[in-house]
């Protein structure tokens, strides 16, 4: 977690944009937190369509 704030901070402190969630349970390495990759966490799994919305509004793309 230390790391990805400090990458948050450098980022605004040079106004580039970024999301960052940060989750309570889980791991690093959990992918896409479903059954089929063996890391199943409900909570966890919604960062693959916060992530996949914020790409698609900053790159103005959809999947």
């Amino acid at each position: 977690m230390e790391n990805s704030l400090l990458l948050a901070g450098a980022l605004k402190e040079n106004n580039v944009p970024f999301e960052l969630h940060l989750f309570t349970h889980g791991g690093h390495g959990s992918s896409t937190c479903t059954n089929e990759v063996n890391t199943p966490n409900k909570h966890n799994n919604a960062w693959l369509p916060l992530c996949m919305g914020w790409l698609g509004e900053t790159l103005d793309f959809t999947l």
